[in-house]
């Protein structure tokens, strides 16, 4: 994040390009355990400069192949991959091979497997540049610039308060200045627990957020909620308030009364 951080300085107009969720739920996923960079990482989240490909090819391309897997579209932009290990499956089985017999050859071979999947992810985008219609605008780095002024204008000088009194607190429970014999573990407790009911907030509103970009197919099989609601029809007065019927295909959710 650090890096990224300095990148994004550097170059407003920068966006980090991935395919499919995994990367930018990893990221989330060591933020909340380990309570480091959350500031960072809402920024990234909150400016949209994450990219995934997968959305882009899903929802912009016909292809002749029976999946929309990386490894299936680079068929079309991408030399064969020539390396033993092939997809993410391949890897772990490697890796659990790696722990049995610490052969430093399997190693590179998982090395070499995300290195070619870094470079096809960049081809992938090169390659979509070519079959982008010339009409469309970009996005520009001023649309960038006014969207970071728009967050911070937005972000409340609560939140920014809260953020500063909560790195305060964080210094002195690490370096233990007023109370140098309290425990090093109880410390590291008292500062997870300052801002745990924030923290543990996050993945909700995370969820909610990528629901409102999902496709209809995805939230379909998304128990959490009910999708297609349609048809709403007054059947009355409630004690509170007027009573809606909606119609919805057919679901498994866990939604109660």
């Amino acid at each position: 994040m650090d890096f990224v951080t300095v990148r994004i300085q550097r170059h407003p107009g920068m966006h980090i390009y991935h395919y499919a969720h995994y990367e930018k739920m990893a990221l989330r996923n060591l933020m909340s355990l380990h309570g480091v960079k959350e500031s960072a990482v809402d920024q990234l989240l909150r400016e949209h400069r994450m990219v995934d490909l997968y959305k882009v090819v899903r929802e912009g391309l016909r292809i002749s192949k029976p999946s929309y897997s990386l490894k299936a579209v680079e068929a079309f932009y991408a030399e064969k991959r020539s390396t033993e290990v092939k997809k993410a499956t391949d890897s772990i089985v490697v890796y659990e091979r790696w722990r049995e017999n610490n052969d430093p050859a399997l190693l590179e071979s998982i090395r070499q497997y995300n290195e070619d999947d870094c470079r096809s992810t960049w081809q992938l985008r090169e390659w979509l540049l070519t079959l982008r219609p010339a009409g469309l605008p970009w996005y520009s780095v001023e649309m960038a610039v006014d969207a970071k002024a728009k967050t911070a204008r937005n972000k409340s000088d609560n939140i920014i308060k809260l953020e500063a009194k909560l790195e305060s607190y964080h210094q002195r429970l690490i370096t233990r200045p007023e109370n140098p014999s309290l425990d090093p573990e109880l410390a590291k407790l008292i500062d997870s627990l300052l801002d745990f009911h924030r923290r543990a907030a996050k993945p909700a509103w995370w969820s909610l957020f990528e629901r409102q970009d999902a496709e209809f197919e995805a939230l379909l099989e998304d128990p959490e909620v009910i999708v297609g609601l349609h048809a709403p029809e007054l059947i009355g007065d409630g004690e509170r308030y007027e009573l809606y019927r909606f119609r919805y295909p057919e679901q498994d959710f866990k939604v109660t009364a």
